[in-house]
Formats: C-alpha cells, sequence, structure tokens
C-alpha cells in the first residue's frame, strides 16, 4: 500500500527555483501509472521523482526503475521510501547534467528505455529537446508537462500553436495528449492546467533525412518569425537566382509556393523544399 504524503509541508516547502509542484491527489498518480501501464520487462527512467509516490506505483509493476531528483530532502525521502524495491534505483542529480547514455549502459543493459515524470516547467522546453537529441536510446515517453507545451508540440498545420517543436516531433514520435489536469491537484496549486502527454518514438523518422541536424535548422529558420512568409524567413540562405528557381520548381511541381507562412506548411512540404535547395547546383 503506498503511503500518500510523507513530506511534511510546514518542513519542506517546494523551491521555486527549481519549479516543484507535487501531485497531491493519489486517484491521478494511480491514472498516471495506468496510462503508462508499466510491466515487468519494462526499463524506466523517472525524471524529478519527488518523495517517490509515482515511482513507488512503477516499482510494485515489477520494472526496473531509476528515478532522478535533484532536491536533497526530496531524494533522502524518496530513498528511504523506495529501500525495500530492489528493482528500483534513486539517483540525486540534475537530469540536464547526468550522462543517459552512460546510465542506459551501465544500469539498463544497453536496452531502450521509457522516460517518465512530472517535469518542471521552468526547464521543460531544455528536458524535451533533450529528450528529442537522445531518441535513439527511448521507447516511449509519458510526461506531465503544461497545457500550453502540450498543446505546441501536438499542434497541427494551420494551428496557432504550430510551429517548430510540432514539426520537430512529428518527424521521430507519434505524439497523443493524454488528459488534461487542473492546477488545483498540485501542492502548491499550479497557476496553468498540466497535460499528460505520450510520445512514442516511430520506428523510422517520418521523412527521410539525410543530415538531421540541418534539416531542423532549415525548420527552425522557416518559423523564425511567425508573420513573415517562407520567402522572407529563408532568402538569407539563397541568392536571388536560386530564390526565383525554388519558387518556379515548387508551383510547377508542388503546386504551392512561398508566399505562405511556415503555419500553413506541414512536414513533407518543407522536405520537398529543403529537398529542392539541397540539389540545387552550385
Amino acid at each position: 500500500m503506498v503511503q500518500y504524503s510523507k513530506i511534511d509541508r510546514k518542513k519542506i516547502k517546494p523551491k521555486k527555483s527549481l519549479g516543484q509542484h507535487f501531485l497531491k491527489n493519489p486517484r491521478i498518480l494511480k491514472k498516471i501509472v495506468s496510462s503508462i501501464n508499466p510491466k515487468k520487462d519494462d526499463n524506466i527512467l523517472e525524471i524529478g521523482c519527488g518523495e517517490g509516490l509515482l515511482t513507488e506505483l512503477l516499482a510494485q509493476s515489477g520494472a526496473k526503475i531509476a528515478a532522478i531528483e535533484k532536491d536533497k530532502e526530496l531524494y533522502e525521502i524518496a530513498e528511504e521510501r523506495l529501500k525495500k524495491y530492489k528493482n528500483c534505483k534513486i539517483l540525486k542529480g540534475d537530469i540536464l547534467k547526468i550522462d543517459i547514455d552512460k546510465l542506459r549502459n551501465d544500469y539498463f543493459s544497453s536496452r531502450r528505455i521509457r522516460v517518465v515524470g512530472n517535469i518542471p516547467y521552468n526547464i521543460s522546453s531544455q528536458i524535451l529537446f533533450m529528450m528529442l537529441e537522445k531518441r535513439r536510446l527511448i521507447e516511449d515517453i509519458v510526461f506531465l508537462i503544461q497545457k500550453e507545451m502540450a498543446d505546441r508540440i501536438s499542434a497541427e498545420r494551420g494551428n496557432s500553436d504550430y510551429g517548430y517543436v510540432s514539426v520537430a516531433f512529428a518527424i521521430f514520435f507519434k505524439t497523443s495528449k493524454i488528459y488534461n489536469i487542473s492546477g488545483k491537484s498540485f501542492f502548491p496549486p499550479a497557476k496553468v492546467e498540466s497535460t499528460l502527454i505520450h510520445l512514442i518514438r516511430l520506428k523510422q523518422p517520418k521523412v527521410k533525412i539525410d543530415n538531421e541536424v540541418e534539416f531542423l535548422k532549415f525548420i527552425k529558420n522557416c518559423f523564425s518569425h511567425r508573420r513573415k512568409t517562407i520567402r522572407n524567413n529563408i532568402k538569407m540562405m539563397l541568392d536571388n537566382k536560386k530564390l526565383e528557381a525554388l519558387e518556379k520548381q515548387l508551383s510547377l511541381s508542388h503546386n504551392f509556393n512561398l508566399s505562405v507562412r511556415a503555419e500553413e506548411l506541414d512536414l513533407f512540404h518543407f522536405k520537398k523544399i529543403y529537398d529542392i535547395i539541397k540539389f540545387q547546383p552550385g
């Protein structure tokens, strides 16, 4: 049986500097575990385990777990709570500084990992892009993040939330928003809603890319000024002659042009533009 709070609210105060908001509703914790659906053979990395409430529920499945906590007081509480679980290891550290490759190789025997956590709002973007970079090590991700960020990741073209983040994750992950959670479900109460989001790594990227870094940089340039057209956002990359040739080829062969904004194009449009630029002579 999980004891749902070992935190003395008077002694341990959530730290704003660490973006701490603790889930206080056991019903929601159980729903999150149900959504993760941990199995005995799973290798789970939990980011920001706090006092170890979610960690303990996951550990009861028999899955092998490494849980990371930066806060010394919470780390000690989590370590005490989980000491009876031989399948669980509590690590004190900053996820942005931990060598995930080494952790995977040493603790998870080089197997792909499932990454879960209630992610601090103040570093959610950094963590998400770290996961994007380390995607080859990952099977899937279940994160509780601010609703605004979840909307941006899952947005499709034509939506006001659609942007570079949406396209970058769409290349490598299948994304689904599971449900929203009120800020009142946290201690202290959060000012915004959170969303539980599930990212499943695709076996192959949605489009074939020879140089992923260059392609992602190109997409970022396309969204660099949201109110400007694609033409204006990429004109610094091409001389006038190449830009005119690109527009002509798009118009003749692909039935669209550069006078639209990036939010009006999907991943495959960006790939067509990129390929034409890449194979232009000179």
